[in-house]
């Protein structure tokens, strides 16, 4: 393993490789090719972790880290395999080898709000197992946590039930408060300790909601599952059988793949320099915002108030907006970062 893994260095200059041994046993290793530090920013800023036990007679455990491009593809930052089961120890190893590998993780966030909250600009998010939860608040403090609602989910279903958990991704996505309580309340007329347990879970850290009432949370760009790991996890299916130099051979094989892959792939889908399906949203976006109404609160003031017009029912919605911060209490302007419907009907006023 040794060999290759200096191979590997001295091919890819500047890589971050480290490893540790007792006597001739390598008990962990770490890889992050060195332009990943540079390329997290040109993807979506939230961090995906999942860790998977190895298949074969020499077992191990795989942490990994993956990103989104702004196409939506899936993409590895940095893996370690440990003789370690996943823990607080291993993952305080990982995410201090991630650090120092990508400086970057700890930018200061771009927005006013956030800054002054003292966030960075990454989030991560994961299935909240304890150690890395722990290990997270050791190394990266000031990067805010995301809780998989997919993982809540499953645990509300093993705890309370098939109805109680089916309005678990209802809660993480929806952005009304009062629609949020009222789903609290079906939940608690269902199992009132179904209601507790899930009102436990910190809401900064999944509950769409609580982003209408603390504007300095950092947006999550509708990533709402830790599934971005768990899929990277399938991609390297192969690796998780056979020996650790197996484990690392096919890993990096894969992301070198990949990353000539998308390279080719935004070739041929990003020619106008807009990403395709943003360019269609807000094609959409402009399109619904036809009829409504935009009134300004007052004159001086950044405030906005959006009335939504429905032409097939007759009914409406209002929304209230800050041209300024753009933010918008459909909750979609500050997620995305790009104009909601709300805000192309401002846009057009």
């Amino acid at each position: 393993i040794i060999p290759y893994l200096n191979a590997f260095k001295e091919i890819n200059k500047n890589s971050f490789v480290f490893f540790e041994k007792i006597g001739n046993n390598i008990q962990r290793l770490f890889v992050c090719p060195q332009f990943m530090d540079t390329q997290l920013s040109q993807c979506v800023p939230v961090i995906s972790l999942d860790a998977c036990h190895l298949k074969s007679q020499w077992q191990g455990t795989l942490l990994m880290a993956t990103i989104k491009t702004p196409l939506k593809h899936i993409y590895p930052i940095a893996f370690m395999v440990t003789a370690e089961n996943e823990g607080e120890t291993s993952w305080k190893y990982f995410l201090e080898k991630l650090l120092s590998a990508c400086p970057n993780i700890i930018t200061e966030h771009p927005r006013d709000c956030c800054k002054l909250a003292n966030y960075c600009h990454y989030s991560f998010i994961s299935d909240r197992d304890k150690g890395l939860i722990a290990a997270l608040n050791l190394v990266l403090p000031n990067n805010h946590t995301l809780h998989c609602a997919k993982h809540i989910e499953r645990n509300v279903m093993t705890l309370y039930g098939k109805t109680s958990a089916s309005k678990i991704m209802t809660l993480a996505s929806i952005f009304s408060i009062p629609a949020t309580e009222t789903i609290f309340k079906n939940i608690g007329e269902i199992s009132s300790g179904a209601e507790e347990y899930i009102r436990n879970i910190g809401d900064i850290h999944w509950r769409s909601s609580t982003w209408i009432r603390d504007e300095s949370l950092p947006p999550r760009f509708g990533i709402l599952t830790s599934n971005d790991a768990e899929s990277a996890n399938n991609m390297f299916k192969a690796a998780r059988s056979g020996s650790w130099l197996n484990t690392i051979n096919v890993i990096l094989n894969k992301m070198n793949e990949r990353i000539c892959d998308l390279r080719e792939t935004l070739k041929k889908e990003n020619s106008k320099g807009v990403v395709p399906f943003v360019e269609q949203i807000l094609a959409d976006n402009y399109k619904a915002s036809i009829g409504n109404k935009c009134y300004q609160i007052m004159e001086s003031s950044e405030d906005y108030r959006i009335s939504r017009s429905n032409e097939e029912d007759g009914t409406y919605a209002t929304h209230l907006l800050n041209a300024k911060t753009k933010i918008c209490s459909c909750g979609k302007w500050q997620e995305y970062g790009y104009p909601c419907e709300d805000a192309m009907t401002y846009l057009r006023y």
